[in-house]
Parts: structure tokens; sequence; C-alpha cells
């Protein structure tokens, strides 16, 4: 197995990303971003950010397909058995940019 930083490893990554793959993103998400490490408690944890549009106020039937594919990710990320606890979190594009280095707006299938 290889490491990656935050002690996930690269298997577990790609079980997380192939879960993200096989759905077809929210129109709002552009990419989305690993990063593994540890929660609150200590325990380890991976959090999978969605990068998505700047738009402060979606329209409705964007947040409910946003909510749809958050929760068929997290019930199917949850019977994988993983060792890191996932959650889902957002970003906005342009903190994104900021805080990952993200400069391409195009969406990205693979992170």
């Amino acid at each position: 197995m290889s490491d990656l930083s935050g002690g996930g490893t690269v298997e577990e990554a790609n079980k997380i990303r192939q879960v993200i793959n096989k759905r077809d993103l929210p129109a709002s998400v552009r990419s989305f971003k690993l990063e593994f490490g540890a929660d609150s408690t200590g325990d380890p944890a991976v959090t999978i950010w969605l990068i998505v549009d700047d738009d402060p106020n979606p329209p409705k039937r964007v947040l409910d397909q946003t909510t749809r594919f958050v929760r068929e990710t997290e019930s199917e990320l949850m019977q994988l058995g993983l060792r890191h606890w996932p959650f889902i979190r957002f970003s906005p594009a342009s903190e994104a940019k900021l805080y990952f280095g993200e400069t391409d707006a195009a969406p990205q299938r693979f992170a």
C-alpha cells in the first residue's frame, strides 16, 4: 500500500474516486479534492471537498441535485468500510483557488 499525506492510502483514495466518478457530478460541482487527516477527536478521516460554483443563491433544482448526490455518495462510502471516516464538504471555487491552488474553472472528473 502506498501512503498519502494525512495517513490515507492510494488504494483508499482510488475507492473513493471510483464511487464519485461513477455518478454525474451535480451541475454546480466543478471538481473534487480528497484531504486525508484526522477528525476533531483524532480518528482517521477523509474530507471530500466538492469545489462548487460561487453562486450564493443556486436554484432549487441545483440544491436538490447536489443533496441527492451527497446522500448517495455518503451511503455508498459508508458501505465500503473505509479506514478513514468520510466527510463531504463544500468549497466555493474562488476559495478553492486560494486553498488548493485551483486554476482551472472547467469541471474535472478526477482529483
